[in-house]
């Protein structure tokens, strides 16, 4: 057995789903990261896990340089309740109408990021939005294998890791198998997020039933929070909390990653997916007139064949540009040339944050979050006269 260390093992469970012996189990380090632990008495020296092991593998799935485009959704439904463009609704829309089965993060109720695999066009809002804590893969790859080996057209997307470690599974090229990665900041722990939501529920004196790690409602196309919450009969949503900007703000800053995150040989533009999806952020300075940027903009991609077919399929449901990739290099997407770097905070932040709540609020409270509060208040106003115009213009 050769898997990697925990140091650069990236939690994917690829080597724990391909082991014939059952001889490897992920398990919770302190931090709230899963990482393999073998059973030498079951271990038969086969290598498949280090063959499925996308770190010591990460070159041979990779495409080379693609070709960059602005994306957006034309359905104003889609781009509503995606974080970005609704670019993946889109292919998950076209993918389903075929009979296909799509495959991505859902937050569920428990509040864990699971990898899970849908049907129904109805189901779509499961996988909806970006989740900022490490997805629970068990089982997955081989669930999707079964599908492509009855003949069903399958899209995954997932980090780059994902993707790598759902290709090196699978040992073979299926032509019914769409992929797409994102542009990955990293992954802090499920364990991390839950404490999140503890110190939200202890605030607020009530229960978080969902959580939205970027929500449009009120500013569009931003990096607000939001979370709905129960409290006795009552069901109220809470768009801006102190923990969750504080959590987004450590987050944005590099300091509650995995470890493996801050040497990720994915950070490239050779990526895993036949296409790639980002917040294309630094559009406006770029392409100033492209349509409804405050609504969100994705930053695509289209790195084989198989993607570039796929985009000419749904090009009647999408605004889609030409864009430079150089000029997307000199944005914000800096993970397609580096990893995020290794911080000196990143050695105490756990702590800090698991047991010193008013210290790890004055650390990531900024004097900036003041002005977002300014505008988010603005807006917020706005958007309640907005309504109650509209609910008296129905009587």
């Amino acid at each position: 057995m050769n898997i990697s260390t925990n140091e650069f093992c990236c939690g994917c469970r690829a080597c724990e789903q391909i082991c014939p012996k059952q001889a490897i189990a992920l398990t919770s380090d302190r931090e709230g990261f899963y990482y393999p632990l073998l059973d030498a008495y079951k271990c038969v020296d086969c290598g498949l896990c280090s063959d499925v092991c996308p770190v010591l593998n990460y070159e041979t799935s990779l495409y080379s340089r693609g070709k960059a485009f602005a994306a957006q959704a034309k359905d104003n439904k889609i781009l509503n309740v995606s974080s970005s463009g609704g670019i993946f609704s889109v292919v998950a829309k076209n993918v389903l109408k075929k009979g296909g089965v799509v495959v991505g993060a859902e937050l569920t109720k428990e509040l864990i990021v699971k990898h899970v695999a849908i049907e129904k066009v109805t189901d779509l809002y499961r996988l909806q939005g970006s989740k900022y804590a490490q997805s629970d893969t068990t089982e997955i790859y081989q669930e999707v294998k079964g599908y492509l080996k009855s003949g069903r057209l399958v899209f995954f997307t997932g980090t780059p890791c994902h993707v790598s470690a759902l290709k090196l599974f699978l040992r073979k090229d299926y032509d019914n198998l769409l992929t797409s990665d994102v542009v990955c900041h990293g992954v802090p722990s499920i364990k991390m997020f839950h404490q999140l939501i503890k110190y939200i529920e202890e605030d607020q004196q009530s229960k978080v039933i969902d959580y939205r790690f970027r929500d449009k409602t009120l500013l569009g196309w931003s990096r607000v929070s939001s979370c709905t919450l129960q409290k006795g009969n009552k069901i109220l949503p809470l768009y801006y909390n102190k923990y969750m900007r504080a959590f987004f703000q450590a987050f944005l800053e590099g300091h509650v990653l995995r470890m493996d995150c801050y040497k990720c040989p994915f950070t490239k533009v050779e990526r895993t997916g036949d296409f790639t999806m980002a917040d294309f952020w630094s559009l406006k300075d770029s392409n100033p007139n492209f349509p409804r940027q405050h609504r969100g903009v994705s930053m695509v991609l289209v790195n084989s064949d198989k993607g570039r077919k796929l985009f000419n399929d749904i090009s009647k449901d999408i605004l889609l540009e030409d864009s430079d990739l150089d000029i997307i290099l000199g944005g914000y997407n800096y993970q397609l040339k580096h990893p995020t770097e290794l911080t000196p905070e990143r050695s105490s932040i756990f702590e800090i944050f698991m047991n010193d709540r008013d210290k790890f609020l004055s650390n990531y409270i900024r004097c900036r979050v003041k002005c977002d509060r300014k505008k988010f208040y603005i807006s917020a106003i706005k958007e309640i006269i907005k309504k109650t115009i509209r609910y008296h213009g129905q009587y």
